[in-house]
């Protein structure tokens, strides 16, 4: 089956369950991203010698402060966004039969 009979074959799906399908892919892909942030930062990781580079950089500069006490601003934003979020996936839960 080539990619265009999959999307046709999605398109002749309800709607239900094109959306069930939607919320399959994105949990999919979260999961493959956090598999792959895990690697990267784990013992010997790619991005683990990045981020040691950083914090030495932030270190010697004075720039760095912890996370704690990072900008109240962009804390509220995290915490409005994980809100939004999960508003918005018990609509959709509760939307699909």
């Amino acid at each position: 089956m080539d990619l265009a009979e999959i999307q046709h074959a999605i398109e002749e799906l309800p709607k239900h369950q094109q959306l069930v399908l939607a919320a399959w892919l994105v949990e999919r892909d979260q999961i493959e991203w956090e598999a792959e942030i895990e690697r990267d930062f784990s013992a010997g990781g790619a991005g683990l010698a990045v981020l040691e580079e950083m914090k030495a950089d932030a270190a010697r500069t004075g720039k760095f402060r912890p996370y704690e006490q990072g900008r109240p601003a962009v804390r509220a934003l995290a915490r409005l966004k994980m809100a939004f979020e999960s508003l918005a996936s018990e609509r959709f839960l509760a939307a699909v039969p």
